[in-house]
């Protein structure tokens, strides 16, 4: 037996789990993280750990303002347990995004991408970069890139995405008179 799975065999290490997450990240559920994430258990067991994590999350997203980081942590839970090399690319994602959008650090927009695909954090720079360059052009009907990627945020980071959403752009271009 290894320790992830005894934390999930005890009852009361579970309850605590759900209560730190609930408590401390504003409503989080730790069975979603623990779904995505079962590592991330041993985060959870411990008041103090998961406070320290993400108190350590947020110190490296160069992200001015508020960031609900109970949405961040459920749908990129690695973040919880990762290292300073990983929180530092993290950081260097998120400037290379807000590059790339010509938005700034304090814009409600790249908030949201990240709330809304936070798995971009733990991608590599190189790669956001190509995906957005992918999405450029189909960006065309709407009033800047920045929205666009708002609204597609998760294409930046899953391929198949971006080639559905590729299609369903050319298709709506075709009934166009």
């Amino acid at each position: 037996r290894d320790r992830i799975g005894e934390v999930f065999r005890d009852v009361e290490v579970i309850a605590r789990m759900c209560e730190n997450a609930f408590r401390l990240l504003d409503g989080a559920r730790a069975h979603a993280i623990c779904h995505r994430r079962p590592e991330a258990g041993l985060v959870l067991c411990s008041a103090a750990t998961l406070s320290s994590a993400v108190v350590r999350v947020r110190l490296a997203l160069p992200i001015e303002g508020a960031l609900d980081m109970a949405k961040v942590v459920e749908r990129a839970p690695e973040l919880l347990d990762a290292d300073e090399d990983a929180l530092r690319r993290a950081g260097e994602t998120t400037k290379i995004l807000a590059s790339a959008l010509d938005i700034e650090m304090n814009d409600d927009r790249l908030r949201e991408i990240l709330e809304t695909a936070p798995m971009i954090l733990l991608t590599d720079a190189a790669d956001v970069t190509a995906a957005l360059e992918q999405l450029l052009p189909l960006s065309k009907n709407f009033v800047s890139f920045a929205n666009f990627v708002v609204d597609n945020a998760e294409a930046v980071i899953d391929s198949y995405c971006r080639s559905t959403l590729a299609q369903t752009m050319s298709m709506r271009k075709s009934y166009r008179v």
